[in-house]
């Protein structure tokens, strides 16, 4: 068996850092409490070792390097970027930071807990089967991932469904929110979906078949929220968002202009075809930019003009996925920021209330002056405030067809057209738009 040295720092292959000198294949390293050892990358000789013991109060860096073994047990800490070619289980902490930090094999808890943490600006990369019903403590496992910055959550490894992989992943999600992302394996087909269920805080992944790829249990408040799903090239990347009206917001009715937040279910309102419409349902969203990450929860100020003469007729403020139409295309609020004559507004109250209207179709209502959709009957619902009336009204569901427009979700997908179109309405106003590419 090698162990390290006395010494509280040092490079794993250098081989005075360690009793019996660095360790081979075949020994098991115990790394012992107060000591810490760097993983380097290049290293002048392979990480490697049988086993990897991190005592309590040890630590093991990793700084680009990969760490070859069966198993890593850690009761202390794990953290940096690179690769651990191996399980690993234990009762400690392991911190993606400064990249990506990827663990090829399965990951599990001990009897106390076991807590991966994600740092800003890192991704976790996990390859194996993650908790277990052994490390389950009364329905919620304790091997737990925190997002504790702005960071991803990379399960692509593990591949898609229809081979055990939902059963693959049995740890409970802390902390994801706005610029979070969890990255999973897609079916390989168009249609993938994402569902929320706030009763349970279950994320299911699901094919167009409807076919379950993945499921991940979440801890959280997620009222308020909406979970999105983007396929590309295989990967299926979910993220979190808010979507609706702000509070002041004036909505078009039979009887003129509405605050949002005044009208009721039974209200009508004037759809963008001139039609009265009664609401069937009004969504409240719970927003606190403390526990959420602003950029995915401030408000777009689309200013007045903005958009066309007279449209919006005041400044619309919405969330940023709360789509509006535009030459024909429905395109989310927050991809029209160009820092002008549309923009992102960052001084908010630290607790605030969107709203969003519902229809008996999907359609397009009149919020000052600027055609914007209505709430569509998506899984999502679930997390807002109020969802239980929601539920109470239709308790097995509402078949809704979206509207046929193209949707842009992204600065990218806008057509140029449009962004070309807005920059130059911008500068009519007197406003400078961001360069269009």
């Amino acid at each position: 068996m090698a162990t390290d040295t006395s010494k509280h720092s040092g490079n794993w292959d250098k081989g005075s850092n360690w009793a019996n000198g660095a360790p081979t294949a075949d020994d098991d390293a115990v790394i012992t409490g107060g000591k810490h050892i760097v993983v380097d990358d290049p290293a002048s000789a392979p990480a490697v070792a049988k086993s990897v013991t991190v005592a309590d109060r040890a630590e093991l860096s990793l700084n680009g390097g990969v760490l070859t073994t069966q198993e890593v047990d850690v009761d202390g800490e794990i953290s940096g970027h690179g690769v651990i070619d191996g399980a690993a289980d234990g009762d400690g902490l392991i911190v993606a930071q400064g990249g990506t930090l990827e663990i090829k094999g399965a990951v599990d808890a001990g009897n106390e807990g076991l807590i991966m943490r994600i740092d800003d600006g890192a991704t976790l990369k996990l390859d194996g089967a993650v908790g277990g019903a052994e490390t389950m403590l009364d329905g919620v496992s304790n091997t737990v991932i925190d997002f504790a910055g702005a960071g991803v959550l990379d399960l692509t490894g593990e591949g898609a469904g229809g081979s055990g992989e939902v059963t693959k992943f049995q740890a409970t999600v802390e902390n994801f929110d706005g610029d979070d992302k969890i990255m999973v394996a897609s079916s390989g087909h168009a249609g993938d979906k994402v569902h929320f269920n706030a009763r349970t805080d279950v994320l299911t992944v699901t094919g167009a078949d409807g076919s379950v790829l993945e499921q991940i249990q979440l801890d959280g408040d997620y009222k308020g929220m909406k979970f999105s799903l983007q396929e590309n090239g295989g990967v299926d990347t979910i993220t979190v968002s808010a979507i609706c009206f702000y509070r002041g917001t004036m909505i078009r009715t039979p009887d003129g202009e509405k605050p949002v937040e005044t009208l009721k279910a039974g209200d009508l309102v004037t759809t963008a075809d001139g039609v009265a419409a009664p609401i069937s349902w009004l969504g409240r969203q719970t927003i606190s930019t403390v526990f959420s990450d602003p950029e995915k929860v401030w408000p777009i100020r689309i200013k007045a003009g903005a958009l066309g003469e007279n449209v919006p007729s005041r400044d619309l403020v919405l969330s940023p996925d709360h789509a509006v139409l535009v030459d024909g295309v429905l395109v989310h609020a927050g991809a029209l920021v160009n820092g002008a004559s549309i923009v992102r507004q960052t001084v908010v109250p630290r607790v605030f209330t969107y709203y969003h209207i519902e229809l008996d179709d999907h359609a397009l209502i009149l919020a000052e002056n600027t055609p914007a959709e209505t709430f569509i009957d998506h899984p999502q619902r679930l997390a807002f405030d109020n969802w239980d009336e929601r539920q109470a009204l239709h308790p097995f569901g509402k078949d809704m067809d979206e509207m046929p427009y193209a949707r842009a979700k992204s600065p990218r997908q806008v057509p140029v057209h449009i962004r070309v179109a807005l920059a130059a309405r911008a500068q009519q106003n007197g406003l400078v738009a961001a360069k269009v590419a």
